[in-house]
């Protein structure tokens, strides 16, 4: 595989550029707390989901019942995974 030389371009901005580019840093700073906070909820039900998941699992495995046993009494089919 040919390495791939990089180059740094710096040229000076626009004053149109430099507008647009503060614009856009303005825009990031005022969404960035919503997005942080989206993100955290995010992942609050994502391990509120695996809590769950594992506590399925966990009885079902008290009670000694397979994962075919729960197919055969419920119709849910095995994870993919």
């Amino acid at each position: 595989m040919p390495t791939r030389k990089i180059y740094s371009v710096n040229k000076a901005l626009t004053a149109e550029e430099r507008v647009r580019h503060r614009a856009i840093r303005e825009q990031i700073e005022q969404e960035k707390a919503e997005l942080i906070a989206r993100g955290r909820r995010a992942k609050a039900r994502h391990t509120m989901l695996r809590e769950a998941v594992a506590a399925l699992k966990t009885t079902r495995e008290t009670r000694g019942l397979s994962l075919a046993d729960i197919k055969a009494s419920t119709g849910i089919e095995k994870s993919n995974k």
